[in-house]
């Protein structure tokens, strides 16, 4: 999927929707290590 989008778009999403998890101080840590987890899969994706 993210293969066909902009990188752009993946560096959007992962700036709205998976950073603002790590400066929420109610976040649980399976969710971080889930974001974690997910950077990890999209690096090859978001722009330098």
């Amino acid at each position: 999927f993210l293969k066909d989008k902009n990188p752009d778009y993946t560096e959007k999403m992962v700036q709205n929707n998976v950073m603002p998890l790590y400066s929420s101080a109610s976040c649980s840590p399976y969710l971080l290590d889930t974001a974690n987890w997910l950077l990890g899969e999209l690096v090859s994706y978001l722009p330098q």
